[in-house]
C-alpha cells in the first residue's frame, strides 16, 4: 500500500492495513499501524548519498575529514592542561 507523503511530513498507515500486510512481521510491531517520517532535507540527504559514490564525492569527502579531525598533539595538550586544572596535589 502507498499513501501520499510531502517532505518534511509524516505517514500515518492505519491498523487495519498493517494487520492485513504481508510484510508487517518485517515492518512493525506497533498494534496502531505504521508511521513514517520523511526529514525535511530529504532532497539534500539523498543527493550528498549519490556524490560520495563518485571518486571526487570520495575524495571530497575524505579532505572533510581530514580537517576536521585534531592532531594527537592538541589532544595530548588539553588532556595535559585538564589534569592541571583539576588536580588536587
Amino acid at each position: 500500500m502507498s499513501l501520499p507523503f510531502s517532505v518534511g511530513g509524516k505517514v500515518q498507515f492505519p491498523k487495519h492495513i498493517c494487520a492485513t500486510c504481508p510484510a508487517r512481521e518485517r515492518c512493525t510491531t506497533s498494534k496502531t499501524g505504521r508511521s513514517v517520517s520523511i526529514h525535511p532535507d530529504e532532497p539534500l540527504f539523498r543527493e550528498l548519498q549519490q556524490r560520495q559514490l563518485t571518486a571526487v564525492g570520495r575524495a571530497k569527502l575524505r579532505e572533510r575529514v581530514a580537517a576536521l579531525a585534531f592532531p594527537i598533539s592538541y589532544w595530548s595538550e588539553a588532556i595535559a592542561l585538564w589534569i592541571k586544572l583539576n588536580s588536587i596535589y
